[in-house]
């Protein structure tokens, strides 16, 4: 602690980060009386932490904050861990309530930048210390979060007024940019506590926070113009999802309205704008996909429509990160219909759709890392298909007669494959599909196959290591576990905790 005093350059960095290290560490060591001591040392730290903070810059006090919530977790009584997080943050508290105090007397005051500086600098300590106390930080969130949310629906406001009056170039100056960093910084901390969130704590956050964000958040996001939308704001309703699951379905309506097409708007003129609002909004379309696909199930078709455009769309990205989000939600999906009653008419609808586009970025060597799970849905396809599990006939007349879907899939391939690859002779693309239906239901030998047609044709033959990504992580993973139980097989030389 002495060191936080030493002005000298990185001593009073050294100095937090050791003892954020320690604190995680040796958590439990601060909260027990130990010999001669009058009180567990994590209360004589908290009782001298403002001395100790003085010298400190605000980055630095955000760590020391952390740390000290670090240790507080370790402490197993829960009344005696909220005595002590409201104790550590009383300070935080005091700045905290003098601004509401002001703001509630004069609204103005919140337009002040040294004020929006202070908000950003008391959410960014609540964040860290979030993160360290994990689901038992919910005694210091009561204690600010309906007031944040004012705060956050006041900044709101504000920025949307000027944007309104002075056009998209107010989203440049200092105060936009700092009151969109207090909107930031809030959406961080709800999400923290969610994604921290225990299962007794979910009827809590569905019936007593979730009323409460809903509005101003989604409200501000549909109303703002491109560049004022906070990605953040995805996520913070991803994050609600999977922890929440189907207890989220019944606001999935809302959360759609307000976020689908004016975001579809931001995204879909190209694959690179707006990269943190194109990942993130997927990553949601993923989660209402994976816990609340009913909520899918009772759109209306233009409207489910929509989200398998978004699924398909993401698939194509070159981004690895998007692309991986928009194949497993594919797989996702396909489970999911696997216990529907209305797989039919989703696979009448979109099964050729699925299969012409998971055929063109397998044979895409820019997509070569998605390759695993290309090969589990085009699996996925054949099998739904061999087993009959699609009642009705997925080819219209114009398409021509066929005796049953397999052939017709058979068919459909063939020419994919010949209108992708010219050099591809029909007999090649036939043996391909008729070795798929006889290896799908082995995923193993199924990719096995795919991988062997692929390696065939000249864009992958100079390239095809990506191929067996998946192969040679399997190997360094067990290269690893092999190495490990080597050194633990050696006295001594592995610690044991």
């Amino acid at each position: 602690f002495e060191f936080m005093h030493e002005t000298y350059p990185g001593v009073q960095d050294m100095s937090c980060d050791t003892f954020l290290k320690i604190a995680r560490s040796c958590r439990r060591k601060f909260v027990l009386l130990q010999k001669d001591e009058r009180m567990p040392f994590i209360r004589e730290i908290i009782e001298r932490l403002p001395q100790t903070i003085q010298d400190l810059e605000q980055a630095q006090i955000h760590t020391f904050y952390e740390a000290v919530a670090e240790i507080i977790r370790a402490e197993s009584n829960l009344q005696v861990v909220q005595d002590l997080t409201m104790r550590l943050m009383n300070m935080p508290n005091q700045t905290w309530a003098s601004i509401i105090t002001q703001a509630n007397r004069h609204l103005e005051s919140l337009w002040d930048i040294k004020t929006v500086r202070t908000v950003i600098n008391v959410l960014k300590t609540n964040s860290r210390v979030a993160s360290a106390l994990d689901h038992m930080y919910a005694v210091q969130l009561g204690r600010i979060y309906l007031e944040m949310l004012q705060v956050y629906k006041s900044y709101s406001g504000y920025v949307s007024n000027e944007i309104k009056n002075r056009g998209e170039k107010a989203t440049h100056t200092v105060t936009v940019r700092l009151m969109r960093a207090v909107k930031k910084e809030t959406l961080k901390l709800i999400q923290t506590f969610v994604k921290n969130s225990k299962q007794h704590q979910h009827e809590m956050i569905f019936n007593k926070l979730l009323p409460a964000l809903l509005d101003p958040v989604l409200d501000d996001y549909k109303r703002n113009v491109p560049n004022a939308r906070d990605a953040e704001v995805l996520l913070l309703i991803a994050e609600l999802i999977r922890n929440l699951g189907a207890g989220m379905s019944s606001v999935v309506p809302r959360i759609l309205d307000s976020t689908f097409s004016c975001t579809l708007e931001m995204i879909k003129k190209n694959l690179q704008d707006f990269p943190d609002v194109r990942r993130n909004f997927f990553e949601m379309i993923r989660a209402i996909n994976s816990r609340c696909f009913p909520a899918l199930l009772d759109l209306h078709s233009a409207q489910f429509k929509l989200v398998m455009d978004s699924i398909i769309w993401s698939i194509n990205h070159l981004d690895r990160t998007i692309a991986e989000i928009g194949l497993n939600a594919m797989v996702e999906m396909l489970n999911n219909f696997d216990q529907s009653q209305a797989a039919a008419q989703f696979y009448k609808t979109y099964y050729v759709i699925v299969l012409k586009e998971i055929l063109k970025v397998l044979s895409d060597t820019f997509h070569k890392p998605g390759f695993r799970l290309h090969a589990q849905i085009l699996q996925k396809l054949f099998i739904v298909i061999q087993s009959g599990a699609i009642p009705v006939p997925l080819w219209d007349q114009k398409q021509g007669n066929f005796t049953n879907n397999i052939q017709f899939v058979q068919h459909s391939v063939v020419n994919l494959i010949g209108n992708s690859f010219k050099n591809v002779s029909k007999r090649q693309a036939e043996e391909f599909v008729v070795g798929a239906f006889k290896s799908a239901n082995d995923l193993k030998a199924f990719k096995r196959h795919v991988r062997d047609f692929l390696i065939q044709l000249k864009e992958f033959s100079a390239d095809k290591e990506e191929l067996f990504l998946e192969e040679k992580q399997k190997a360094a993973e067990d290269q690893k576990a092999r190495d490990a139980a080597g050194r633990a097989a050696v006295p001594g030389l592995v610690k044991n905790d």
